[in-house]
């Protein structure tokens, strides 16, 4: 990719325009661009609904629990149904997978792109305006495959909506931040080469579970402190990884009794973020293998991880206890 540290183009180019580059030099197709594209345009539809939390009656449950048996917000349901309907009758788009929707949403036949997605992480945050976000990885499938695994991933990334709308998106081998911009109504590139930084002074972890994490996490986290890092933890997915990738350090998720293989969602959360944070010069593993998160085969849709993702430093450190 050529270089896009100059500051007048980094004002100027747009994350359509971007992705409109990727399909003249084709290295992504057009049904891939646009799906894309409108996926960032329902975000910003998402970024309008949730500016509306307050003065509109969209906060609290709708009284349903989703698949995972978690109470489904009303902003869930609304960004759900916002995505499915932008997206579904897109050429190339063949399914659409969400937490909201106990099996996957079937769209066209012949089309080659599966979208996994969260709608709304961290909703349940909206009452006290805490960050929350769109999780979301775009896979293509190869003939009539139906389940996909980390080697079909073309992009992967997630919008955030807090004090700016944020879309971090890793394609084409590299990671880049587009904020919007409400004067043009556009994302424009704000961040053309997003690195993991190699070191970090924050873990981030919900720390109240600590007697019921495996051992070998135990000792790990009290390392952690001996080495004066610093706990950050809002609980919010988007805002703790967010916040792991532009400071360094690390997040982790372990297994508990109640969840030893994980809580997270493995197709819909984790393995876009590793995706992201692989091409970022990042780790992330899943726990209590530690292995890589994109050699950890998809069995199913509801598959279940908890990961460790952040700097290859901190998360070495972990791989050393386990062995």
């Amino acid at each position: 990719m050529e270089n896009l540290s100059n500051q007048n183009q980094i004002q100027a180019l747009t994350l359509t325009e971007y992705l409109l580059r990727l399909e003249g030099k084709q290295q992504l197709d057009h049904a891939g661009v646009q799906i894309l594209i409108q996926l960032f345009t329902t975000g910003k539809q998402i970024a309008a609904q949730i500016k509306q939390t307050g003065i509109v009656d969209n906060l609290g449950t709708t009284g349903q629990l989703n698949q995972y048996h978690e109470h489904v917000q009303k902003l869930d349901l609304i960004s759900h149904q916002l995505i499915v309907n932008s997206l579904q009758f897109l050429p190339g788009m063949r399914l659409i997978v969400s937490e909201e929707a106990e099996q996957p949403v079937s769209c066209q036949s012949d089309g080659d792109y599966l979208l996994a997605l969260d709608p709304l992480d961290g909703s349940s945050n909206l009452d006290v305006n805490i960050s929350v976000g769109t999780i979301w990885g775009l896979f293509r499938l190869p003939g009539k495959t139906s389940l996909p695994q980390a080697k079909h991933l073309v992009a992967a990334g997630y919008l955030m909506y807090g004090s700016s709308v944020m879309s971090v998106i890793a394609i084409n081998r590299q990671v880049m931040g587009f904020t919007l911009d409400p004067s043009i109504g556009s994302f424009v590139l704000t961040d053309p080469d997003i690195k993991l930084p190699p070191e970090g002074k924050y873990y981030s972890v919900n720390q109240a579970y600590f007697p019921q994490y495996p051992d070998y996490v135990q000792e790990y986290l009290t390392d952690l402190i001996e080495q004066q890092l610093s706990l950050r933890y809002v609980g919010s997915l988007v805002a703790d990884v967010h916040r792991t990738l532009f400071k360094g350090g690390v997040f982790l998720y372990p297994p508990t009794d109640k969840h030893p293989q994980g809580k997270l969602r493995h197709l819909i959360e984790i393995l876009p973020l590793s995706y992201l944070f692989h091409q970022a010069g990042g780790l992330s593993l899943a726990l209590p293998q530690g292995q890589p998160v994109l050699d950890l085969p998809v069995t199913d849709y509801q598959q279940r991880t908890a990961p460790v993702m952040g700097s290859q430093s901190l998360v070495s450190r972990l791989i050393q206890l386990m062995s």
